[in-house]
């Protein structure tokens, strides 16, 4: 089913492409697969949602708010292995430290 219907988007409006193009804004790997696998949202109340968040994240951003996500990379190969009970390396360790010390930053700068 999804694969139809991403197929009827590709042909009415190169929905792929235009998800490239939105990927390109994004320089977090985890949002660049989210943004590839997308597909559009059809509950009112969902979207809503997502407009209020951004409509925050503009207001954020206006008042002078800066984020600062550096640090914050994907980090989920280390907690897959992790939660396998594996052993982690000391690159991995530092990878997840500086993952959480930049959503403890973000969080920090959110709640000012």
């Amino acid at each position: 089913m999804k694969r139809n219907f991403r197929d009827e988007l590709n042909q009415a409006i190169d929905f792929s492409s235009v998800l490239t193009q939105i990927c390109a804004f994004s320089g977090f790997s985890c949002s660049k697969e989210k943004i590839l696998n997308a597909l559009p949202q059809f509950n009112k109340l969902e979207i809503q949602e997502q407009l209020n968040y951004a409509k925050e994240a503009i207001q954020f951003e206006q008042n002078g708010g800066l984020l600062n996500l550096s640090g914050a990379n994907d980090i989920s190969l280390p907690v897959s292995k992790a939660e396998k009970q594996m052993p982690l390396t000391s690159k991995e360790l530092i990878s997840i430290f500086h993952f959480l010390a930049a959503v403890k930053q973000a969080k920090q700068s959110l709640n000012s």
